[in-house]
């Protein structure tokens, strides 16, 4: 037997010898992200998303090599992609960004393949990216999950897709399976959870899964449990029942099953025992508040309850001591963000708003005017009124930060600027609330993005919905304008313009520059 194994090994190397077979090259250092074995595929524009989607694939399917931990990577887009759509009521032509890798240095470790990149905090500090060629966000092509630093890989099997981000250093992938049920070929998911290092850790209950006529979606997992929805059809009584748990690390189910479960904030999460009744309970089970009252919502910057019973709203702390006690006869109320707690007082019957301080029950007004907030002010600690074509923006001590003639609506505040929209909504000012400096009026759009909180992104003009422009408001200045694409992933910056792709770290300084299409 010895010399039987012995005889086979040498004809196993005299036959690799004759094909000209050889060990596969193992690359180290900053080639050994992702290995592109070979040329990347030239694909055309304008081909119908039967023939794009495919061959987006085609060469770099068995390619894409994960390898050591060398850093973040940084998407980036690397070229834009038309194509004719094959659903005859869809546009007459999709124009998508395709994405790439890159290191934090500008290295390059994976050119533009990607027509779908999806950054995911899943706590703990880390990142994944969802990666696929879904067009559309859906989990049509094929998809996977990378670790932000390129350490691993996760393939998700056809059909399958990344679920909502459960946090806790875990996340979930759909699992599409099929089942024989009653000599029918049907089709299930199973959902499988993983760790930060892609180690897969449980299957939830396989049996809730595949039970006939059943929809299982998942909350954000935090404090050792996440919340399940487990929704049952009976279409011959064209009925449903829903119910609630939390399954910990391990996927086992936890407590009684509650009519609603909410996600865990700090050891506690608002659930219902009972149709139209809320509490609040902690880790073990075990109610901090009752479930007596209507509704219930969670302020988590100042750690409030705001509990509604009996036409008044009652706030509690963390620990269940009351804080204040708001009557609120067919009101609607909400707590603003600011420094005092101040809650919004809306009237179900008129829509007026009060802004009320708790400690004194007294309404906020603008000191230099006596006027009160517009019902959409409080956005981050930030109030204004407008009147007569006026409008003055103040602080919760009723100070004048800055007024101007003209309708103004807040748009967005953050902690240092505001972007505001005028009457007629074909132009916007920014302006510093700290020393009250604002801009003209600007025919711009705002694009609903800071990038690092300072600088703003504005998406086309109101003359043209054509070109992104990146504004500094600290120094009043546009640092890029009119180019064809921006788009943020975390604090990197990627400005896509008629020549070039360039990315930017949050101090925008430029950690890539490449030719359109791809890399000089």
């Amino acid at each position: 037997m010895r010399k039987f194994c012995l005889l086979l090994s040498v004809l196993m190397l005299i036959s690799c010898a004759v094909a000209g077979c050889k060990e596969p090259e193992v690359k180290t250092g900053n080639e050994a992200f992702f290995e592109l074995r070979e040329t990347p595929t030239d694909i055309t524009s304008e081909k119908s998303d039967g023939e794009l989607i495919p061959r987006l694939f085609e060469t770099y399917q068995t390619s894409i090599v994960a390898s050591e931990d060398y850093g973040e990577l940084i998407p980036f887009v690397g070229k834009y992609l038309t194509y004719t759509p094959t659903d005859p009521l869809a546009s007459a032509t999709v124009t998508i960004p395709v994405y790439g890798f890159c290191k934090t240095d500008g290295t390059i470790v994976c050119d533009a393949v990607f027509t779908y990149v999806r950054k995911c905090d899943i706590g703990g500090g880390t990142f994944v990216y969802e990666i696929g060629t879904g067009t559309d966000g859906s989990a049509a092509g094929k998809r996977a999950v990378m670790k932000s630093d390129g350490s691993w890989i996760l393939d998700i099997k056809e059909g399958g897709f990344m679920l909502d981000v459960m946090g806790g250093g875990m996340f979930a992938v759909s699992r599409p399976i099929r089942l024989y049920r009653n000599g029918v070929l049907t089709p299930f998911f199973y959902y499988d959870f993983h760790n930060a290092n892609g180690k897969k850790l449980f299957t939830f209950n396989k049996e809730l899964t595949v039970a006939p006529n059943t929809d299982i979606t998942y909350g954000n997992f935090s404090d050792g449990l996440i919340p399940v929805t487990v929704k049952v059809k009976d279409p011959a009584q064209d009925a449903e029942t829903v119910e609630h748990y939390y399954i910990n690390k391990k996927g086992e189910i936890q407590f009684t099953p509650f009519l609603y479960a909410g996600e865990f904030n700090e050891g506690l999460a608002i659930v219902s025992a009972e149709e139209g009744l809320y509490g609040v309970i902690k880790t073990d089970g075990t109610y901090l508040l009752s479930p007596k009252y209507t509704e219930i919502k969670y302020y988590p910057s100042k750690g409030y309850y705001l509990c509604e019973e009996e036409a008044c709203w009652t706030v509690f702390d963390k620990t269940g001591k009351m804080v204040t006690r708001v009557m609120c006869q067919n009101s609607d109320v909400t707590i603003i963000d600011s420094k005092s707690i101040i809650y919004r007082k809306i009237s179900r019957d008129t829509n007026r708003a009060e802004f009320l301080f708790s400690e004194t029950n007294k309404p906020l007004v603008c000191a230099s005017t006596g006027k009160f907030p517009d019902v959409l002010s409080g956005q981050n600690g930030l109030f204004y009124s407008t009147y007569s074509n006026v409008t003055d923006f103040f602080n919760e001590d009723g100070k004048t930060i800055i007024s101007f003639t003209e309708f103004g609506a807040l748009v967005k505040a953050t902690e240092h600027y505001a972007v505001v929209s005028n009457k007629s909504e074909n132009a916007i000012l920014v302006f510093n609330r700290t020393t009250g400096e604002k801009t003209d009026w600007m025919k711009y759009e705002y694009n609903n993005t800071f990038l690092n909180g300072k600088y703003i992104i504005f998406k086309g003009t109101f003359e043209s919905t054509k070109g992104y422009s990146l504004y500094d408001p600290e120094k009043k200045q546009f640092l890029f304008q009119n180019c064809s694409y921006m788009e943020v992933f975390g604090n990197y910056l990627t400005v896509y313009d008629d020549e070039f792709i360039t990315v930017y770290n949050e101090k925008l300084e430029k950690v890539l520059k490449c030719a359109r299409g791809w890399a000089e």
